[in-house]
């Protein structure tokens, strides 16, 4: 469906709120298919680019061309 297709009330459909109440069943099944956290306090270190970094992989870039 493209843009020129969509009505009005097919937005207001996907805003609207919510009213349905949830079984326990039905939370169940979201929990299920809901992404896992890790519990472990240890993150990855962000690599950051800088001017440096962004040099080198041009560089890379314009080597393998």
């Amino acid at each position: 469906m493209g843009f020129d297709e969509l009505e009005s009330e097919d937005i207001e459909d996907v805003l609207a709120p919510n009213t349905e109440k949830l079984t326990n069943e039905d939370l169940q099944q979201l929990t299920e298919h809901s992404p896992v956290e890790d519990d472990d306090d240890e993150e990855e270190p962000q690599r950051k680019l800088n001017s440096k970094r962004m040099a080198e992989s041009f560089n890379m870039f314009q080597q393998a061309m």
